[in-house]
Formats: structure tokens, sequence, C-alpha cells
């Protein structure tokens, strides 16, 4: 009996292996400690009396109590604001000027007036500018360029290469600084041209270049994307195409998403992504290898490939192609490099961050909890704050879009109906935070946009220059970032839409935003992407009628891009378009007809009359507005909540009286 009460005694293995439910050879090796104790370095010890501790439960209780810390943290980020005055355009470079706090606190920064920019120790600058027409070799260059047919002259070429190093080469700082036209001209064609291409666009005096390469241009990308790519200089010229694409006459004729994958993938089998180029016999010539390539260079323009694939992906509602969670780690193996600017990682972590939450969101069946959005959100502050030293515009448009497009996921499906539903429980509690948080991350980009794009007074052709010349810079930043200032008044035009509990300040202030962006797409006139834009946001300023749900949900699957289809819904539903089997197919989803507005009798059938233009590619500048210019505050003319052509023909808005009435009956944009 003593032997078997022994034997069932559970004194017989120490308290370490006793806890994990181990064998225990504490009595073979007594009086030294067990096997396990003693390789672990554990506290060996007999107790008849211990009791295992269910860790499990205490797990639970830490990420409880860690969920409750990181919730009141959200809540904070969600409900601050920060002053974007605090912001500072750029002039030509991108740098931010450094200032305390309290500098900040109490200092408002004009565009028109800005400080030098100081440079970070952290991040050391280029030994040499880009390009310096001064100590460019090879000379003397040949008086004439030839592409094709078409013929530009030297002076011309050295005229937009400067403008590229003035406007655009700031938002993408990762070419070779150019030593010798000659040689980039043999080397690598493309982006030779491709630089002249972009340059020319909006340049005050050589714009009509952009209109005689087009066609030449276009067919010499083509041969560069119809065949293998292995010249690095030549990849950059695509990723030069990605962040300023070719201009195009509707969506479904944008390659943007096309281009994008070939950048990808031909990056991903050059070996961009790590960290030693290895010889791959048979499938790359020598005299291509990527170590003539500088690292910085080169570790650079992955960083951009991946920006540029986040962006579009977002804008499209599409699974990054780069967000498995090695690749993501790798990533940040390169931050460590003291020659890139920080700038550029920032940026890099910014989208690395919507990488990863989007893949979480996409991987995770259930519909998105409001502690796990406040901890996506808490790790986007986080990036600004480690990065504050080297925070700049570029990095603030970039950080508030993926902060929007998180914050719209959850919003997809929300509509006042539900919302009412859910009055009073967490799930509106958590709706009406998401909302607001929202709200304050889209008047924050809409009026940093609005901010940088310049005077009200601009020239009727506004062209690429300082401001001080009349010039409207904001004209060379990325496609992107105009994107996502369309993206922040869709965000908008849903709160307007769906919240009615919303204050009328808040209500007030979508508004203006709205308006706001409107008139910097209508001012710039040279753009005919930008005059679209501008008429789409007055269709769907013209849905939004206060206690009336007007934006259905048609579109659930493009993630926080959802709701920007839905709204081409609206505005398609509105305008007819849905009834013509050109747009519609048998399969698309028709949302339920409203009645316009109270006070109009008009049909949807009537109203699509003037929306049967077809866009022609124009070739000369948009020389007058679509619609009167609007001030930046509230404009009582501005078509809020009505739609009815007999109260705009009285105010001079209707469509068939505008000039570019063709434009103006297209719903594409960007």
């Amino acid at each position: 009996m003593e032997h078997s009460a022994q034997k069932k005694s559970r004194a017989k293995s120490c308290t370490a292996c006793r806890q994990v439910k181990l064998k225990c050879d504490a009595r073979e090796t007594y009086p030294s400690p067990c096997s396990r104790c003693k390789n672990g370095k554990y506290e060996c010890k007999m107790d008849a009396s211990f009791k295992r501790v269910a860790t499990r439960r205490r797990v639970e209780e830490l990420t409880n109590q860690l969920n409750s810390v990181q919730r009141a943290l959200a809540f904070e980020q969600l409900a601050d604001v920060p002053n974007t005055e605090t912001f500072q355009p750029p002039a030509h470079t991108m740098s931010a000027s450094s200032t305390t706090p309290s500098d900040q606190a109490h200092t408002t920064h004009s565009l028109y007036n800005v400080p030098q920019p100081t440079t970070s120790t952290e991040a050391p600058v280029m030994d040499t500018p880009w390009f310096d027409r001064n100590i460019l070799t090879s000379q003397p260059n040949p008086a004439f360029w030839t592409l094709d047919r078409v013929i530009i002259d030297h002076q011309t070429v050295m005229d937009l290469f400067q403008q590229f190093n003035d406007f655009y080469f700031p938002h993408l700082p990762i070419f070779e600084p150019v030593t010798s036209l000659e040689e980039l001209y043999t080397s690598a064609p493309t982006l030779f041209w491709g630089i002249v291409y972009s340059a020319s666009l909006h340049h005050p005096e050589h714009w009509n270049v952009h209109d005689q390469l087009r066609d030449a241009y276009q067919s010499l990308l083509e041969k560069t994307t119809s065949r293998p790519i292995q010249v690095f200089a030549e990849l950059q010229a695509l990723i030069l195409i990605c962040h300023w694409p070719l201009e195009i006459v509707s969506q479904s004729e944008d390659p943007s998403w096309g281009h994008c994958g070939l950048v990808v993938n031909t990056a991903l089998h050059m070996g961009l992504d790590k960290f030693q180029d290895e010889v791959l016999f048979g499938h790359r010539r020598a005299k291509f290898t990527l170590r003539l390539v500088r690292p910085r260079n080169r570790m650079m323009t992955w960083m951009k490939c991946f920006q540029i694939s986040c962006q579009l992906s977002a804008w499209l509602g599409l699974p990054p192609p780069i967000s498995s969670s090695s690749s993501l780690h790798k990533l940040t193996l390169l931050y460590d490099d003291s020659t890139i600017p920080l700038e550029v990682i920032a940026m890099t972590e910014i989208q690395r961050q919507y990488a990863r939450i989007t893949t979480i969101f996409e991987e995770s069946n259930n519909e998105p909890s409001l502690t796990l959005v406040q901890m996506f959100i808490y790790d986007l502050d986080d990036v600004k704050r480690r990065f504050s030293s080297a925070w700049t515009i570029p990095c603030e448009i970039n950080f508030l879009g993926v902060k929007l497009y998180i914050l719209a996921i959850p919003l997809v499906s929300i509509d006042q109906q539900r919302l009412a539903s859910l009055q009073g429980s967490d799930t509106a509690t958590f709706m009406h935070t998401i909302l607001q948080g929202g709200h304050s991350a889209a008047l924050r980009l809409t009026n940093l946009m609005a901010e940088i794009g310049g005077p009200q007074n601009l020239p009727r052709e506004p062209r690429c220059a300082p401001y001080e010349t009349g010039g409207c810079p904001i004209l060379a930043h990325p496609k992107t970032h105009f994107r996502l200032v369309y993206y922040a008044c869709v965000v908008l035009l849903k709160y307007l839409d769906c919240n009615h509990s919303a204050s009328p300040g808040d209500k007030e202030a979508a508004r203006n935003a709205v308006s706001s962006t409107y008139q910097l797409f209508n001012n710039l006139r040279t753009s005919p992407q930008h005059v679209r834009a501008a008429a789409s946001l007055e269709v769907l300023a013209r849905t939004i009628v206060p206690n009336k749900e007007r934006m259905a949900t048609n579109v659930k699957s493009r993630m926080g891009a959802s709701l920007m289809y839905n709204a081409i819904w609206t505005a398609a539903n509105i305008r007819g378009y849905h009834l013509d089997p050109k747009y519609s197919v048998d399969a698309s989803p028709v949302a339920h007809r409203n009645s316009l507005t109270p006070s109009s009798s008009t049909n949807a059938a009537d109203l699509s009359r003037t929306t049967t233009h077809e866009v022609r590619p124009s070739a000369a500048p948009i020389a007058e507005p679509m619609l009167p210019a609007i001030n930046h505050g509230m404009n009582d003319n501005f078509p809020w909540g009505v739609w009815d052509n007999g109260l705009f023909d009285a105010l001079g808005f209707s469509w068939e009286d505008q000039p570019y009435a063709e434009i103006a009956g297209n719903m594409d944009f960007f």
C-alpha cells in the first residue's frame, strides 16, 4: 500500500516539469537538478502542494490588458486632429524644416514664404546634383536629338532635364546623376525620352514637345515592354511611367496596373530584393550586372517598386503584390543603410504597414473589430513618430491616404438604415468612431492639398513653375497624390450621405473640403484628367441631399476602394449610365432608383441626354474652366444636393452650356 501510494504521489517530479507536464528524472539525478532544469537553467525543487498555473488564462488576461491600453491610445489618435498648418509646402525639395513642438503650436507657415529647408544629418545627401548642365561631359553634344521622326533641339532637351531636376526628381530620387546626355541617350533611350516626355507636359515654354513626342514615345515604350528587360535604367524608366502615367481617355484604357506588375516582376527577377547580385548564367548578360549600380540607387529603386505597387493596389482595391511576411521583413533590413534618405525609408514603412494590415484583413473571415482597427491606426501613427525628424509633405499625404483606406474598410457596407438599427450598441459606437476618424483624416488631406495647390488666382493655363513666377508646382506631384485627395472626397461624401448624427460644423467642414478640392482640380485646366475629376466631384455633390441616402453599396470586395467604386455607380445611376449596355452588363448590380430631389421631376433618362459624347484626346491645353471658380470656403452656388437641369440653367451651371461638354459628360477620372 505504501508503495502504491508513493507511486501515485505527484511529488515525483519537480515543479518546473510539472508546470509544463513533461517527464522529470529528478529521482535519478538526485541530488543534482533534473536534466531539463539543468539544461534550461531552471530552479529544480520538489513541492507536494504545488499546483499548476493556467498559463492560457494568464495570456488572455495580459492580452486584454494590452488591448485596453491600445484602445485608449487609439481613441486619442482618432480624436486628435493635428494642425495641418505645421506642414510646410515643398519649394523644389521635399525636406521639412525642423521645428520644435512649441514652435509648431504657435507658428503658421505660409506657402509663399517658405523657410530654407534643413538637411537631416542621419540621411546624407548626394555628393553631386542629379543634373547640372555646367558639369556635363562629352561636349559638344549634338545640335538635335531624334526619336523616330521627332526632332528636338539640344537647348530644349537641356531645359527639360533642368525642369525634371527642379520639380520631378525630388519625388523620385532613384536615378544615377547625369554626367553625359549622350551616354544616357545611347545606353537607356527609354529613360532619356521618359524624362523629356514627363517634364514637357506642364513646362512653361516647351509644353508642345509633349504632344510631339506622344506617339513616338508610346511606340518606344511598347517596344521596351515587349521584350525581357535587363537594363537597370530601363526598369527605372518604367517606374517613372508608373509615377507619372501616360494620359488616358478613360479608365478602361489605363495600363497602370499592367505596368506595375511588369515593374515588380522585373525587379524581382533582377534580384533587387536581395542584398547581393547573383549570376544567372544564360538569363542576363554580364554587362547588365547590378554590380555596376550604386547600392544606394539599387535599394531605393526596390523601395519605390514596392511603394508604387502598394499605392496602386490600394486605389484599385487589390491585394498588394508584395505582402508576404518574409518580403516585408526583408524590406526593414534596408533601413539600416545610412546613405538612404529617411524620407524614402518613411514612405516605404508607411506602405509596408498598409501591406501588412490589408493582408491581415484579407485573411480574416470576420468583420474588423474596433480594437483591431485602432491597433492598426496606432501602428501607423507610430511610423510618423519614429520618422518625425524627416517627415515631409509626401510622407504626410501618403500617411493620411493609407489611414483613410484602412478606416474605410469597415464603412463599405454601412448605411443610414444600419446605423439606425445599431443605435446605442457597441457596434454603433465603433462605426461612429470610424466615421469621425475618416472625417478627420480626409479633412487634413484635402486641406493640405488645397494649401500646396497655390493661390486661387492662377493663370488661365497654369504651368509647372515656381509660385513666385505665377506657376503651379503641384502639377509635378505624382498621380497618386491626386488619387488620394480624390478618395478623401469620396470618404467625406460617404460621411455626409450616411451620418445623420454628424454635427452641423462637421458637415460644413466636409462640404468645404470637397469644394476646395473641386476648385483645385478645376484650376488645373491644362490637365484634362483633373478637369474630368472636377466634373465627377460635381456630379457626386449634386447627389448628396440631407437626410437622403443616395450612395448605394454595390461593390464590397475591393476593400477600402469599394467606396470609390460605389461612388462611380451612384453617379452612373443618377445619369442613366446603368441603362446603357455600353457601360453595364446583365450581371452588373443596379441600385434602386431614388427620387433625385424633392423639388425635381427630372428623371435619369433625361439627365443622361448630355452624356453620350465620346471623349476625344485633347492635344491642346484646355483654355476654359468647366464651371465657375469657387473660393476655398463654402460657396452657396456650389451644387450641393440639387439635381435639376432647369435650376442649373438659371444659375448658368447646365452641362450643355459648359465648354468641353464631351469631357464633362465622361465619368472617368485619373
